[in-house]
């Protein structure tokens, strides 16, 4: 440090960390979706439901049998992807829009299941740009 100058004040190291954590996060594609899945409390998944949209982080369940489940339960889910999968989620909400059912978040997702939900993210995000075409059409 040069002879006469001053010392940077301490909140200025909390500025900047103020600044990095508040940079832009990406933004998650949400695709509708319509999904024929088996849900349950174990991996038998006994009960009937419907991903109506999804995201790589989560999905939007419609339970299509009225088990009542509570924010916090951690459930699984069975479908193909296209291989049969179980993976286990954790209800978020109970409240969909005009649909009884359920959001939530995945767990301990492999790197092979993450990217294949992101795929179909994008496989499903190709067909409603197709509808929205067709429908200006």
């Amino acid at each position: 440090m040069k002879k006469g100058s001053k010392k940077k004040p301490k909140a200025a190291a909390t500025t900047a960390a103020t600044e990095v954590i508040a940079e832009p996060t990406r933004r998650l594609t949400r695709v509708k979706t319509s999904i024929d899945i088996n849900w349950g409390f174990t991996e038998d998944c006994t009960f009937a439901g419907t991903i109506i949209n999804m995201t790589v982080l989560g999905c939007a369940i419609q339970n299509k049998e009225g088990v009542e489940v509570e924010p916090g339960k951690t459930v699984f889910i069975r479908f193909w992807m296209p291989l049969e999968r179980i993976l286990k989620i954790q209800v978020v909400h109970t409240s969909l829009d005009g649909v009884q059912g359920f959001g939530a978040r995945f767990l301990d997702l492999t790197e092979d299941e993450t990217e294949t939900l992101d795929q179909m993210i994008q496989m499903f995000g190709d067909l409603t740009k197709e509808d929205q075409e067709r429908d200006i059409e």
